[in-house]
């Protein structure tokens, strides 16, 4: 997945995150799949971003 894919991924799920604790409250489950979920993209495109500063 190319980077620009990433980020709008990530922007979505932070919104779905934060969506989620005004609605549910900030300690509900779904706030914390999405945050976990949220962390899964993060990690993702931080490794994106190295192996195209350091492709070796």
């Amino acid at each position: 997945m190319h980077a620009q894919e990433l980020i709008i991924k990530i922007e979505a799920k932070r919104n779905q995150m934060m969506n989620a604790g005004r609605h549910y409250g900030l300690t509900s489950g779904k706030v914390l799949q999405a945050s976990q979920e949220l962390d899964e993209l993060l990690n993702l495109y931080q490794n994106e971003k190295a192996l195209t500063a350091h492709p070796y």
